[in-house]
């Protein structure tokens, strides 16, 4: 696995990163968009919906997972997912992340 999300802990405490990102959203909806199929290799763009679990806000962000699938099974994947968005929506980033980071200002957290 290759991604924002395998970055952050080894493979064995990969379930605890899934758990900490279920605990931020319920109602978790999957769609994919756009399948691409070359060989053993699919990409799609996947489209979330979910409802915040704090506030029950309708979340809505997007991402791109590419696959090698032999025989059925998943055997490498790489995902690239907006995160940023998805942490805006729910409150823990200021709206408009993205552009003001490109101003070249940092965000400040209060303390």
């Amino acid at each position: 696995m290759q991604g924002a999300i395998s970055e952050l802990a080894a493979p064995q405490n990969y379930g605890e990163v899934v758990t900490a990102l279920n605990d931020l959203l319920k109602n978790i909806h999957f769609e994919y968009a756009y399948p691409v199929e070359q060989g053993e290799w699919v990409a799609v763009k996947l489209i979330v919906q979910a409802q915040s679990a704090a506030t029950g806000d309708d979340v809505r962000f997007t991402g791109q997972i590419i696959a090698r699938v032999k025989e059925a099974i998943v055997t490498e994947l790489i995902a690239t997912i907006d995160y940023m968005k998805m942490f805006e929506q729910l409150g823990q980033l200021p709206e408009d992340s993205l552009p003001i980071c490109l101003t070249g200002e940092q965000l400040i957290w209060a303390q």
